[in-house]
């Protein structure tokens, strides 16, 4: 399956470089427990000016183990350069849903920061 698309800072986010951007690709099929990972991927060397609307393109490539199950995008755009989520990171704060009945090269991932 693959998937392409855009994560999406807004304008009035504050200037930052060469930071970590963060995608997965997750299988949350099951109510009562946490989301599978599937496939990430890692862009290095992100900035973003304030003023400014930055689209980043990406594309991704995953196998689905379950088509019954509901798959997930998010994106987390590290400022420090660690996978954890700090305050002044950037997030998704949604879950969006793949469509694993087409190829999907529209996908658009906003995001805001973490306060």
């Amino acid at each position: 399956m693959r998937v392409a698309g855009k994560v999406l800072i807004d304008s009035n986010v504050d200037t930052f470089c060469d930071a970590s951007l963060h995608i997965y690709v997750e299988d949350a099929g099951l109510l009562d427990e946490s989301a599978i990972r599937l496939a990430s991927q890692r862009i290095d060397h992100v900035s973003h000016q304030k003023g400014t609307m930055t689209a980043i393109p990406f594309v991704m490539n995953f196998t689905v183990k379950d088509p019954r199950s509901d798959h997930i995008m998010r994106a987390h755009i590290s400022i420090s350069g660690n996978l954890d989520i700090n305050q002044g990171d950037l997030v998704t704060t949604q879950a969006f849903s793949v469509n694993l009945l087409s190829q999907q090269g529209d996908m658009i991932l906003p995001i805001q920061k973490v306060i």
